[in-house]
């Protein structure tokens, strides 16, 4: 995890459960899927902050 917590530590400071956090983790991973999908079937070439263009 980037702040460099565990997973059960940042639940913990943060008031949720550690099945929500995986739930909103989810849902975020399927969202930035399904955009790069989006723009690659549109033939732009866009990467999602954060991400990195892997060579063909």
């Amino acid at each position: 995890m980037a702040s460099g917590l565990t997973v059960n530590a940042f639940c913990a400071e943060k008031g949720i459960s550690e099945t929500t956090y995986y739930y909103r983790q989810k849902k975020v991973r399927e969202a930035a899927c399904a955009e790069l999908i989006r723009t690659q079937s549109l033939g732009e070439n866009l990467v999602p902050s954060g991400w990195e263009q892997l060579k063909d």
